[in-house]
């Protein structure tokens, strides 16, 4: 297994044949050096896994929150500390922000603190054939949900609804898929987020964000509407659609 730390990030890349078997240490050195500069390569179809090496204070909370650019997917485990990823080949960025919380007696208020990484994926094209496709699921069955967020304006209580959501035993299995995009996503060149601006053009005037869009294989939305306080409410309207 290939670990590396960039920013407050490790970074592990690995294939079946040697997830159990520790690299040489010129390997692993010269991995640690290319880390630095913020940059993990791998190979297509191989698995990638980035892990928060984040120290929390004690007596703090944390809560972690994942922005990876598309067409690559994310899914977290480890109450949100670990990321999955799955991605074509292509240059990514990947920006993980830590927000930590603190009650402190003596003032009777509640510290906050930031704390944020970002690095580059390179996936590089692999000459191994490629994994032929999953059959096509049932039409109008939800096979992925996406949830616009005005990140700027986040209020507590929607940032833990969302953290809520993404750890939930429901998007957990993959299916279906969550994606949380900011109303504000750009592409690597700095340009408006084509799939940010498709659904961000859907959102009724006068909506609240978060607003998620449920959508079937076919690229149809199925159902729509403003993320509730209790992420349990839209799991319940999720799962409904999908029995």
């Amino acid at each position: 297994m290939r670990t590396a730390v960039v920013a407050g990030l490790v970074l592990l890349g690995f294939c079946a044949t040697t997830a159990n078997t520790a690299p040489p240490s010129e390997a692993r050195t010269k991995l640690q050096g290319a880390a630095l500069e913020g940059r993990l390569e791998v190979v297509e179809h191989e698995p990638i896994v980035i892990a928060a090496n984040i120290e929390v204070p004690e007596g703090w909370s944390a809560m972690f929150d994942w922005d990876l650019q598309r067409p690559a997917k994310g899914r977290e485990t480890d109450n949100g500390r670990t990321l999955h990823v799955w991605a074509p080949p292509g240059e990514y960025e990947i920006e993980l922000e830590v927000f930590l919380a603190k009650y402190d007696e003596a003032t009777k208020q509640v510290q906050f603190r930031k704390d944020t990484s970002v690095t580059a994926l390179v996936v590089k094209p692999s000459n191994a054939p490629r994994p032929p496709d999953p059959p096509d699921p049932t039409p109008g069955r939800p096979s992925a949900v996406l949830i616009l967020r005005d990140q700027e304006n986040d209020t507590a209580t929607e940032a833990a609804a969302l953290q809520d959501l993404r750890q939930s035993e429901l998007f957990q299995g993959g299916t279906p898929k969550l994606m949380i995009l900011s109303t504000d996503a750009e592409t690597p060149d700095g340009k408006p987020d084509p799939i940010a601006q498709k659904y961000l053009a859907q959102v009724p005037q006068g909506s609240d964000y978060p607003y998620f869009f449920a959508v079937d294989a076919s690229d149809h939305v199925v159902d729509s509407g403003e993320v509730p306080d209790d992420p349990a409410e839209l799991i319940k309207r999720i799962q409904a659609r999908l029995r």
